[in-house]
């Protein structure tokens, strides 16, 4: 008993001597414990350093060169697996490059109860993104009179990889009347 009585009355202190005698040492310790929060554009790029770097200052990278590939054993049949590196000796064949990725980068504003549109492509997108979104609206693309995709947003970003490619010639953003502010965003539609 008396060992729970003298407890309490460390506490007791504590607590007295906490907000009495040391207040202000207590609040400029716990002004110190902040969280950080790094909100950093493309043009503020907070710069990296790679770590893990060869004698030379080059990034180490694994597997380099060609592997010597000997079978011995005629009977057992061997298939390649992986990237194969293909030597065509016959002029008839054709070869036709991939086509390179398109954006279509877009940045907008627009007032309450109005609304922008916008005509690019056509690219075959496979991801939309809004970035620095303000405002209340609806977001649509479309393939010429087709609407494709719509979505409403209400701030904030929002990034949608598509899972097949939908061919998309042109965006309208509407910006709703009860929206507190102007809407705006910066839009990239990438594809190929």
């Amino acid at each position: 008993m008396r060992l729970r009585v003298s407890a309490f009355l460390l506490v007791a202190l504590g607590i007295v001597l906490g907000s009495t005698v040391f207040r202000d040492e207590i609040a400029r310790a716990a002004g110190l414990a902040q969280g950080v929060f790094i909100s950093n554009t493309p043009d503020q790029a907070v710069p990296v350093r790679e770590q893990n770097l060869d004698n030379q200052g080059h990034i180490g990278v694994h597997e380099q060169g060609t592997a010597n590939v000997n079978v011995t054993n005629a009977s057992l049949p061997v298939h390649e697996q992986g990237t194969a590196n293909v030597n065509v000796t016959n002029t008839s064949v054709r070869v036709v490059p991939q086509p390179s990725t398109e954006t279509f980068p877009l940045g907008f504003l627009v007032d309450p109860g109005n609304s922008v549109s916008q005509a690019f492509g056509p690219i075959d997108a496979s991801l939309v993104s809004l970035t620095s979104m303000r405002g209340e609206g609806v977001v649509q693309l479309w393939q010429a009179a087709t609407l494709r995709l719509r979505f409403e947003t209400d701030g904030g970003n929002v990034v949608l990889p598509l899972q097949q490619p939908l061919t998309l010639d042109r965006v309208t953003f509407i910006c709703f009347a009860a929206s507190p502010v102007r809407c705006g965003a910066q839009m990239n539609v990438i594809g190929t």
